[in-house]
């Protein structure tokens, strides 16, 4: 079964169609929304999404400085 995404990304391909796959950042503000990270993420995970991370503040800032 393919998905969406992954067809979509096929379609850009085939066509040279320039695009990026610049992924998301879901931060929690409080020590209070981890849990809820931590359970999107198993979502994800049992949902097949690929390159699912929990990164700490420091990865974050790594990855945007802003």
């Amino acid at each position: 079964m393919c998905s969406s995404r992954h067809l979509t990304y096929e379609f850009l391909q085939d066509h040279d169609i320039p695009h990026c796959k610049c992924g998301k950042i879901i931060v929690a503000l409080v020590k209070t929304e981890l849990k809820a990270l931590e359970d999107l993420k198993k979502r994800g995970d049992d949902n097949g999404v690929e390159n699912l991370r929990l990164l700490d503040e420091i990865e974050v800032r790594k990855l945007e400085p802003g």
